[in-house]
């Protein structure tokens, strides 16, 4: 790749998708949403505006293979007709509606890697929309909001050029007054797949294109609120007292003019350098050229001395609002103080191109040249005044905004806030104040003080209403309205505090993404999104890895969730990732895209921390966003993860990513670090996942400064597709002909597409809980109850349990959670529980509490579960022997070409084929004749991969378990010994596994047919010394009819559960079938395992079946899959059920699955399978109807 040379907008004539110094073209300063309200009530009743109007709906559109296409370029134009054009909706990604194709990378670039150039060959979507702008707007001014266009667009109204943007995450705003009618309008929207600022957007999810977003236009007065900053903190350490500030700037329709505009004597103009995109400033006597958003403070008045339009070798003298002239001193420039000498400070202003005549604001690009020929100029960030021009010419370039200041005078701005039940709160005196200060003319900051404020916080949202208006003469000329928390985020003691409560992060990385929609979220999907979350013990989300749709942060707001809002900013492909940090030319897009950001949802209370992107690197453009950021905004904590060594400069916490336990305590232990750390990323959720997620809470919850973490990520990202024989599918990367791409990465989420939630998902629900309890003198009902809430008291929860024999219930009762406040812990007794129980020969017991919300609250109805526990209770008595069994075994004689050997006793046979090495178990159950219930008995050293198997390469499980190449290499049968005086029939069956390198596994078992119709396996298993730890099970396969598809199990469940993911689930007597057993994957893999299994049973419909019992606790699967199949399967459509048999596997051994990243190997040694020796003690039992697998279950094993 080459990065290249950028000798822009001067004599190279780049388009503005190829010029990272262009981010738009006459969009309007960045400011928080924008809702006008006629009045007050209207306000407060949030009633649908007259003076707001959406566009979303049926427009006109066709795709073009580039923008360079005739058609591409004169569309715009009134009469051009679009009749045969396609209708399409917007929102929507073009590729979701049938145009182009989805692609999917995680680091690389779907196009050659050239930046700021793009591939010429770059689908271009032309949309046409007509409105109407309503009668009662006459005199208004009008502006058109993009909130999200994907890559980049050029914007035409009525056939006239209105503007340009990038930044597909942000909206793109622009005031249309000057280019609107009466009547019917015409918008046109020439919409780029790629551009230069897709460098900055390589995100790890799919590259989908087009207005995606909301489309709205509404109208405001010639004076009008044109932004407003709300801001709260308290005054005292008990935080009884709270400051409301709220400052507001008017707008006053005096936009920058970029179509022909002309300028002169005593106009107030701006100043933005092209190479930049900065707009010159004041600090102190000095001017600076920095990110902002058009304050008064940014204004010069053009000082010509003649009238007429500014032209091209004018002398010009440069007046900033405190009436000081701009000169010059060594080569600095300043403000001189006294104006009488403005003739020393005379600049000739003169077009870069040599061309003569009137200058044009936003077009033309000027320099300022002394009589001395030397040029004023923008470096590192300084205005200075040079002899000589910069090798990069550009840096003297300038472009002119041009405004028409309107007076103040007469405005007044009134501002109230209301409580919950909409009535008003505080002094209503002090938020009352005047526009038309010396300084800020165009400024006005309000406060008061609110006594004993309800504050604002995840676990309980109280939210106020604030109303601002603009009056003139009393009368109302804008209103609007925004929802405030009064809540404060600081770092205090070195840990992040919210409310002066230190802060935990049970969080998880959000993507927008709909499946069967792309990036277009609709309401009720984000309300899901929160709901879910919350139902499983979430309280943050990180925005990742952009600012989201506007609603989102109302969202949150409402219903309680912290949340990172992260600049739409990452450059994952770049090598190094640092590279466009280090360039100036990019410098203004770095700033752009956080300084809108923080424009845009500074107000939401739910936002705790700034994120200046993710994996980018770092270097003076980020440290440049830094700087802004806090300029921009100090009442939150700033957060960067993509630095190396996590430079304060960068970032205010350690944020890093996959951190292994070890090291995140490692990292708060080293000398003079004194930042706290929240895992920005961690326990990474790519399907079968999510081990060892309990090692981080354990640490997490002992570790002060270790203050929590984000998943990644919430949601799998699969798009919805559909077999040509009619079969929907999720699918990823490479399955739309996409041939770069990253494949299933992108399905890593904690909950599938639809939002159905993981079984890691409930893993993470029980231990990041707010509520534990553990026991303290167990048989006497005595425990430990933690609240760990950061606000909430435990009153709205009530404790309910279960004593249980075998999962029966012996005893249950509840009690309120009463006199817990948050952050404290107490001794707790169960109020009715009497231990020991009446005890049963062969039973075990548990005690099983849920912590059950009372009544309904936003996001769960009563009844909801926050969490669980479960103790073994220890105490039981001895199995009892089995009875003996009188009857007898037969051998047959099978033909002599058969090599079977058949025992029976009379109603259930044992048929063993020693040349197919298949073992047979018939059993008469029902009908008149035996019929099969075992198929075969197989040992099982292998499974189908889990993404976290595959991952690593050369490193991984799975490479090297498969390198190994273990095969059979020899299966035998002993001679059946049969034993008339035990009633029991026995057969030794030997299988080996041999590796490549010469490492085995052994398997000698046992099958012992008892006259009582039981069949025993006893299987040992030795695995060699030599043997690598990669083993992924060892254990059994029983090979079982089909109809035997009614599960009943005693074992940890409901859901599916693994060595190192299990402590959501517990040991119980659950109900399911083999179909529901399966856990659909998207990307298919071993799944639906259980651990500790005492005993299973398959049934068919009519209540026969068998049992299988296990001496000890094991894991166990059932499956309609084969393994080879689920291996061969890349998605759930490739998937069909075995049309003869389940497979029954139960283990004595099964790896974990780690998690801690997808891309090493992360199962931890304990979960793994290593040398030595291995027990699998089994008993097979015919069921007949009425059999009861629990008193079965109570006898010992023959």
């Amino acid at each position: 790749f080459r990065l290249v040379p950028m000798e822009l907008a001067g004599s190279v004539p780049y388009p503005d998708w190829e010029n990272p110094v262009i981010v738009g073209r006459n969009k309007t300063a960045p400011h928080v949403p924008l809702h006008p309200y006629p009045t007050v009530e209207a306000a407060l009743a949030r009633e649908e505006s007259p003076f707001c109007r959406t566009l979303n709906g049926s427009w006109k559109f066709r795709l073009f293979d580039n923008p360079e296409v005739p058609e591409a370029n004169g569309f715009f134009e009134k009469e051009f007709d679009v009749d045969e054009w396609d209708t399409v909706q917007v929102p929507s990604n073009w590729q979701m509606l049938g145009y182009d194709k989805p692609i999917y990378t995680n680091v690389q670039y779907p196009f050659p890697f050239e930046p700021p150039l793009v591939p010429k060959e770059n689908p271009t979507g032309c949309y046409r929309h007509d409105f109407e702008v309503p009668e009662s707007w006459k005199d208004r001014r009008v502006f058109l909001s993009f909130e999200g266009v994907n890559s980049c667009f050029h914007l035409w109204v009525n056939g006239m050029a209105v503007g340009y943007s990038q930044d597909s995450r942000l909206p793109a705003e622009f005031d249309i007054t000057p280019y609107i009618n009466p009547g019917c309008n015409t918008v046109a929207a020439r919409v780029l797949r790629w551009c230069d600022g897709s460098y900055l957007e390589d995100q790890d999810f799919w590259w989908l294109s087009g207005i995606f977003r909301a489309v709205n236009l509404y109208s405001k007065p010639a004076q009008y609120i044109a932004d407003y900053t709300v801001k709260t903190s308290f005054t005292d350490e008990t935080m009884t007292r709270a400051t409301l500030s709220v400052t507001l700037k008017l707008g006053t329709g005096a936009q920058c003019q970029v179509r022909d505009s002309r300028f002169g004597d005593q106009d107030i103009v701006y100043l933005r350098t092209v190479a930049q995109g900065n707009y010159w400033d004041v600090e102190g006597e000095s001017v600076q050229a920095r990110w902002n958003d058009q304050g008064n403070w940014q204004r010069f008045t053009m000082r010509t001395g003649k009238s007429g339009p500014v032209c091209s070798g004018d002398v010009v003298y440069l007046q900033s609002h405190t009436g000081k002239f701009l000169g010059r001193e060594s080569k600095a420039a300043f403000l001189n103080a006294s104006a009488d000498q403005a003739g020393a400070f005379g600049f000739v202003i003169h077009k870069a191109d040599g061309s003569s005549g009137p200058i044009n604001a936003g077009i033309d690009h000027v320099q300022f040249r002394t009589a001395d020929d030397e040029y004023i100029q923008s470096q590192n960030d300084q205005v200075v005044v040079d002899g000589e021009l910069s090798m990069d010419e550009d840096l003297s370039l300038f472009v002119i905004h041009c405004c028409t200041y309107t007076p103040s005078a007469g405005l007044m701005v009134k501002a109230q806030l209301y409580d919950a039940q909409m009535a008003p709160v505080g002094c209503a005196a002090d938020l009352t104040g005047k526009f038309g200060g010396n300084d800020l003319p165009d400024e006005c900051s309000l406060e008061t003080t609110l006594a004993d404020p309800i504050k604002w916080n995840a676990e309980s949202p109280y939210l106020y209403t604030l109303v601002v208006q603009l009056l003139k003469l009393e009368e109302v000329k804008d209103v609007e309205r925004c929802q405030v928390g009064v809540r404060q985020v600081e770092m205090k003691h070195d840990i992040v505090h919210v409310n002066g409560v230190p802060l935990t992060v049970r969080g998880v990385n959000r993507h927008e993404h709909d499946p069967d929609t792309g990036h277009v979220i609709s309401r009720e999907s984000m309300i899901q999104d929160i709901l879910v979350m919350k139902q499983h013990n979430f309280n943050a989300v990180r925005c990742s890895h952009y600012p989201t749709d506007p609603l989102w942060y109302e969202l949150c707001d409402q219903y309680g969730l912290y949340v990172v809002d992260e600049t739409n900013l990452e450059t994952h492909g770049c090598q190094p990732m640092s590279l466009l940090s280090h360039n100036q030319h990019w410098r203004n897009a770095y700033l752009e895209r956080a300084g809108r950001m923080v424009a845009r949802d500074k107000n939401h209370c739910c936002i705790l921390f700034w994120s200046l992107g993710n994996e980018a690197g770092s270097g003076p453009n980020h440290a440049a966003m830094a700087a802004l950021v806090r300029q921009l905004d100090n009442t939150r904590i700033l957060h960067y993860e993509g630095d190396p060594g996590m430079d304060p400069i960068f970032t205010d916490i350690l944020c890093p990513m996959y951190h292994r336990v070890e090291q995140i305590k490692q990292s708060i232990s080293k000398p003079k670090e004194t930042r706290p750390l929240i895992l920005c990323e961690y326990s990474h959720a790519m399907g079968n996942s999510n081990g060892n997620v309990h090692k981080y809470w354990e640490a997490f919850n002992s570790y002060p400064r270790l203050q929590g973490g984000f998943i990644w990520d919430w949601v799998d990202q699969g798009l919805t597709k559909t077999t040509p024989e009619g079969v929907k599918y999720w699918a990823y990367g490479g399955d739309f002909g996409d041939t770069i791409n990253d494949a299933q990465f992108c399905i890593n989420g904690l909950v599938f597409p639809d939002r159905t939630p993981h079984p890691g998902c409930l893993e993470l629900k029980k231990c990041q809980a707010p509520i534990a309890i553990t026991a303290r003198t167990l048989m006497r009902g005595v425990f430990d109850l933690v609240n760990y809430y950061m606000f909430s008291s435990l009153d709205g929860i009530t404790l309910q349990w279960e004593l249980k024999e075998d999962g029966n219930v012996l005893q249950s009762g509840e009690q309120p959670c009463s006199d817990m406040p948050p952050r404290t812990m107490k001794i707790l007794q169960i109020n009715g529980l009497a231990l020991p129980p009446p005890i049963t020969a062969g039973a075990e017991y548990f005690l099983n509490i849920n912590f059950v919300v009372q009544q309904d609250t936003p996001w769960c109805k009563a009844g909801h579960v926050v969490t669980t526990e479960q103790f073994v209770l220890p105490f039981g008595q001895p199995k009892p022997l089995q009875a003996a069994v009188p009857a007898k075994i037969t051998q047959f004689d099978p033909p002599a070409e058969e090599p079977l050997e058949v025992v029976t006793t009379g109603k259930t046979q044992l048929v063993v084929d020693s040349k197919a090495h298949t073992i047979v178990l018939q059993s008469q159950l029902s009908r008149a004749d035996p019929t099969a219930v075992i198929l075969n008995v197989i040992p099982a050293i292998h499974r189908a991969p889990t993404d976290n198997d595959l991952g690593g390469g050369e490193l991984g499980f799975s490479w090297r378990w498969n390198k190994l190449g273990m095969k059979v290499a020899d299966t035998a049968f002993q001679p059946m010994c049969i034993s008339s005086c035990e009633a029991k029939a026995s057969l030794v069956s030997n299988v080996s596994f041999v590796s490549q390198e010469g490492q085995d596994i052994s398997f000698q078992t046992e099958h012992t047919l008892y006259g009582n119709d039981r069949l025993r396996l006893r299987s040992f298993i030795a695995v060699s010394a030599n043997m690598p730890s990669l083993v992924p099970r060892l254990g059994l396969e029983l090979v079982i009819p089909k109809r035997f598809s009614n599960v009943t199990y005693f074992a940890r469940g409901p859901h599916e559960n693994y060595a190192d993911r299990k402590h959501s689930a517990y040991v119980d007597k659950f109900w399911t079938t083999v179909a529901d057993m399966h856990v659909p994957y998207i990307f298919p893999t071993e799944n639906g395992g259980r651990e500790e299994m005492r005993w299973v049973s398959l049934r068919d419909d009519e209540g026969c079946g068998v049992l299988v019992r296990s001496r000890a606790p094991v894991h166990f699967d059932v499956q309609q899959y084969t393994i080879p199949q689920l291996q061969a399967a890349r998605h759930t459509c490739d998937l069909t059920p075995h049309p003869e048999v389940v497979l029954l596997h139960v283990d004595a051994a099964h790896m974990g699955l780690g998690g801690d990243d997808s891309w090493s190997p992360a199962t931890h040694p304990e979960y793994l399978i290593g040398p030595g020796g291995y027990c699998l003690d089994l008993e097979v039992t015919p069921l007949k109807p009425g059999d009861s697998e629990t008193l079965l279950h109570r006898e010992q094993l023959l």
